[in-house]
């Protein structure tokens, strides 16, 4: 038995509890760092702690078990229900913004709910508080969702969805900004701070467009799908549809390796760090070069939506290589990634996963202003 730094290790030799103490020092790093490491890098790097060196002493631990011994080992580190190191007592703030995929596209919710989703995710993070304080916690993650007490189940009071510009409340759809008008007048809007932002928003993309470059946007939850009616619309394209393109392949894949798709569905279901969810990860890694060779077979820029199976399966250094394709001969002249989240974030993340990107031409936030159509308004 060791107690170090107040932990309590109980381990056959003092050389597997010193290797216990060192995963968990390295699991306290990682917990703190922001963004939270994706689940496939953290065991990169827990896997390179080196073992006690006396033969037997210890063999490779599979995944889901060297997690659970790091967290547990650690001072101050917790596991997630996505495999996930985060630091104990993490902020319901923090803990609600990481979850935002689990909430967003819901048209009404209970707050007890809200609460559960988030704790099922981050177990050992401070619990979301009540309304009116988790009022604050939506709206500043993004989420257009308001507490109407004569919702929910038995008039017991709901968050829904808040739609216009106004704020009037309704409970299915999703809340956007109210699109004005470009009818033709012979005056000019005034530049107003709203006005500004949109156009020099526009000027960021044209230049993408001219310049070649992957480009990063991040747009609040409820405003995605018109942040991706207003790309498609204003700069004539096509959208392509991240999630979609990568099954199509994946199941292309599967019938290659005679592996039948409700095994692959059942894999999916796996606890992460399991050999199932494993297998499934090296099946997807085999898919992405044909949904790459898809992607850039086109000739113009390409908006990407629905991005979320990246972050799921690892891939979102696969935006890396499409970075460094966008703009040369023979391949797209630009890629847009469309990304919901909030401005809070000094980087663009995906499911509380960094995205890489090298400097900030690469990524910008959508602002209402453009969606509105404040800077061509009364042209």
């Amino acid at each position: 038995m060791r107690r170090p730094g107040g932990r309590v290790l109980i381990a056959r030799t003092e050389a597997l509890a010193e290797y216990a103490a060192r995963l968990g020092d390295l699991a306290d790093v990682i917990a703190a760092e922001d963004p939270l490491a994706a689940p496939a890098r953290v065991l990169e790097r827990l896997a390179q702690v080196t073992r006690p060196g006396e033969v037997g002493a210890v063999e490779p631990l599979p995944a889901d078990r060297l997690l659970r011994l790091a967290a547990r080992a650690s001072r101050t580190a917790a596991l997630s229900s996505r495999q996930e190191l985060y630091p104990r007592r993490m902020p319901a703030e923090r803990a609600l913004r990481l979850s935002i995929g689990a909430l967003s596209g819901l048209a009404q919710v209970d707050p007890e709910e809200i609460r559960a989703r988030v704790a099922s995710r981050y177990p050992e993070a401070e619990p979301l508080p009540a309304p009116p304080l988790l009022d604050e916690l939506l709206h500043a993650a993004g989420l257009d969702l308001e507490y109407d007490p004569r919702a929910g189940r038995d008039d017991v009071g709901a968050y829904v969805r808040m739609t216009g510009v106004n704020g009037h409340l309704e409970t299915t759809g999703s809340s956007l900004p109210g699109r004005l008008s470009t009818r033709q007048t012979s005056r000019r809007p005034p530049a107003t701070p709203g006005i500004t932002e949109a156009r020099q928003f526009e000027e960021h993309l044209r230049r993408s467009l001219s310049g070649g470059k992957l480009l990063v946007l991040t747009v609040r939850p409820s405003w995605i799908r018109a942040a991706e009616t207003e790309l498609t619309d204003r700069f004539k394209l096509r959208t392509v549809s991240v999630d979609r393109l990568l099954i199509r392949h994946l199941k292309a894949r599967a019938e290659q390796r005679r592996v039948k798709w409700p095994v692959v569905r059942q894999a999916d279901a796996a606890p992460p760090g399991s050999r199932d969810w494993l297998n499934l990860l090296r099946l997807v890694g085999e898919a992405m070069p044909a949904a790459e060779a898809e992607l850039l077979s086109g000739s113009g820029p390409i908006p990407l939506t629905c991005p979320g199976l990246l972050a799921r399966y690892d891939q979102v250094g696969w935006l890396n290589r499409l970075a460094a394709r966008a703009g040369k001969t023979g391949d797209p002249p630009a890629i847009w990634v469309l990304v919901a989240g909030d401005a809070t974030s000094a980087r663009p993340v995906l499911d509380g996963q960094a995205i890489p990107v090298l400097d900030s031409s690469q990524y910008a936030q959508v602002p209402e202003s453009w969606l509105r159509n404040e800077h061509r308004a009364g042209l």
